[in-house]
Formats: structure tokens, C-alpha cells, sequence
């Protein structure tokens, strides 16, 4: 029985140091995390989950008096607040507990976000008010938007194939769809309200595609004529409603100068026709 001995897993490795949560500063130590024994395309959150727990000096013999020699020597202290981490991962999709601390999201294998910089509460929150209040939003590189097909078909660069669902948009696995669009956002790096959001991978928005119809009746409709010619000495009545036909001549007329409004003939030989459409006076 032919039976392969060698598969591709994943494994994420976190080093030892401090993290500031539930409003303290926590020291950790380096701990590995299995992600999946048998596939390196897995989907979750990574991150601590800080477990609180309550130490007397029946736990610790530490927090008894060390006063030796005194009469309260190995007297009860007081208790302590222990906070400790475990690294651990949530499936995409599935709630996490307001103990869980994210580190690093991935997606299809590859890294979405990750939370490597310290956010101290307060500080954080005032720096960020004054980076928005001094220059507002802005993008720092990347981000640029790119409009593809939903479905996939042949060449035409759509995202996602009609069956099965094979990658993510919104947080949800997504079917093609011939009636939708997705507007890719490239990875980059912007500053939102003043806090500062990065990406990795890039990010889909699904859009509904222009493809309604209405129909209308008897509208009017208030077209854009084009090509407009300056004309002097406009006299007479110009029928624009039915647009009739004039001639365009070689020799100004000279009507209003002249006197002659309809007495004579026109002057010049003719160019050509046109209809006037409308009549602006300036």
C-alpha cells in the first residue's frame, strides 16, 4: 500500500515579552501554537487568552510575612490577582471572549493583520485624537482599488468560482456571482480617526452590479446640442420647436445696419443648411 509519510502543517511561534491588557502589563513567555497537523491554508485568530485567577499564601508561600524573628513571622498576606496568557487560535467565524487578546489574524494561510505595536489605553487614544484633529484621514502607501468580476470565468480575472466556495470576502466564504462585483483593496497602510490600520493581503468588497432597468414614458429629455455658432443681427422668429431648415451664407446680411428684415433677398451665395435647434440672445 502506497501511503505518503510527508504533509504540509502550520505552526505559529510567538517570543517571549510583555503584553499591556485588562489594564495591566503581563509578562509571557515564548510558546508555540499548532495551527493545523495536516493543511497550511487554515483561517483563524491567534492570541492570548488571559485567564484570571486569585493566589493566597496557601498557593504561594511567598506572600506570608517575612519578618523572621517577629511575632506576625508567616502571617497570612494579602492575596494577589494573577493574570496569566495562553496563546491560542479561534476559527474564523467563531465568537472570541472578551479575555482574548488578538495578536495575529490569518486567513487562507497567509497573515491579514497583525498587532505588534503596544496600545496604552488612554495615550493611545489621545495621540490619535490629536494625528486626526492635525491631518485628518490620509493613506500612508498602498490601498489602491482595483474593480474585478465576482465570478470566475476563463481569463476575465473574477474572484471567486460558482462551486465550491474557495476564498473569503466580508469574513464569509462567497460563491461567484455573475450579478455582483468585488472591489479589491490592495494592501497598504492608512491612519483611520487617528489609528493607524495595516494590511497584508488584499481585501474584498462585495458590490451589487448596474444592472436594473426602468422604463419611461413620454419624458422629456434635455439634450446637450453641441456645436454653437455666434451670430450677429439675429432678427425675425425663429422656429425652434419644429427646427426648420435655413441656409448658411457666404455674405453677412446686415439686417438690423441695412433696415432690411424681409424686403430683399439673402445675401451671398449658400454654404450649406442647418437646423437651428435653439436660439440663446447674449
Amino acid at each position: 500500500m502506497n501511503v505518503h509519510s510527508v504533509g504540509r502543517a502550520s505552526r505559529i511561534s510567538v517570543g517571549s515579552g510583555i503584553i499591556f491588557a485588562k489594564d495591566h502589563f503581563i509578562r509571557v513567555a515564548a510558546q508555540d501554537l499548532i495551527l493545523d497537523k495536516y493543511s497550511s491554508n487554515g483561517s483563524y485568530r491567534v492570541g492570548y487568552n488571559i485567564v484570571e485567577s486569585i493566589v493566597s499564601d496557601l498557593d504561594d508561600s511567598t506572600l506570608q510575612d517575612p519578618a523572621q524573628g517577629a511575632y506576625n513571622y508567616t502571617a497570612p498576606g494579602a492575596n494577589r490577582l494573577k493574570l496569566t496568557p495562553t496563546l491560542v487560535k479561534i476559527a474564523d467565524g467563531d465568537a472570541a471572549s472578551n479575555n482574548f487578546v488578538q495578536l495575529v489574524k490569518i486567513t487562507d494561510g497567509r497573515i491579514e493583520a497583525l498587532n505588534q505595536k503596544p496600545q496604552y489605553a488612554a495615550v493611545r487614544d489621545y495621540m490619535a485624537e490629536r494625528t486626526f484633529d492635525e491631518s485628518g484621514n490620509y493613506v500612508v502607501r498602498g490601498l489602491f482599488p482595483r474593480i474585478r468580476e465576482h465570478l470566475r470565468v476563463g481569463n476575465n480575472q473574477g474572484v471567486f468560482v460558482s462551486s465550491p466556495p474557495e476564498a473569503f470576502a466580508n469574513g464569509l466564504k462567497q460563491t461567484g456571482n455573475n450579478e455582483l462585483l468585488v472591489v479589491e483593496v490592495q494592501p497598504g497602510k492608512a491612519y483611520i480617526k487617528g489609528y493607524d490600520n495595516e494590511t497584508y493581503i488584499p481585501q474584498y468588497v462585495v458590490i451589487d452590479k448596474g444592472i436594473d432597468t426602468e422604463e419611461i414614458n413620454n419624458a422629456q429629455i434635455f439634450a446637450s446640442y453641441g456645436n454653437f455658432i455666434d451670430a450677429h443681427e439675429v432678427v425675425g422668429n425663429w422656429d425652434t420647436i419644429n427646427q426648420k431648415i435655413v441656409t448658411l451664407r457666404d455674405t453677412q446680411h446686415k439686417s438690423t445696419a441695412n433696415g432690411t428684415f424681409s424686403t430683399t433677398a439673402a445675401s451671398g451665395a449658400s454654404l450649406g443648411t442647418a437646423r437651428v435647434r435653439d436660439v440663446v440672445y447674449g
